[in-house]
C-alpha cells in the first residue's frame, strides 16, 4: 500500500478531496462548519466520533461516506 501524502494545510487538504476518492478531512466541529459553508460541494460524514465533535468532511457521492456509516 502507497503512503499518502499529508497536506500542510486545510486549502491542500480540501483540493486533495476534490482530486481523488478515498479521501477523508478530519476537522472539529467547528472546522466542519466552516469548510462546509464555504464549499458547497462537499459534505459532512453521517457520524460525529466522540464528545470532542471530531467527524470527516467528504466530496459529495464519495464511497467511503457509504462505507463508513454502514452499521
Amino acid at each position: 500500500m502507497d503512503r499518502a501524502t499529508m497536506p500542510d494545510t486545510s486549502t491542500q487538504a480540501i483540493q486533495m478531496l476534490r482530486s481523488s476518492t478515498g479521501y477523508a478531512y478530519m476537522a472539529g466541529y467547528l472546522g466542519q462548519a466552516y469548510i462546509l459553508s464555504s464549499e458547497c460541494d462537499l459534505i459532512q460524514g453521517d457520524e460525529i466520533f466522540d464528545i470532542s465533535g471530531v467527524g470527516m468532511v467528504l466530496p459529495q457521492g464519495d464511497p467511503l461516506n457509504y462505507q463508513l456509516s454502514r452499521k
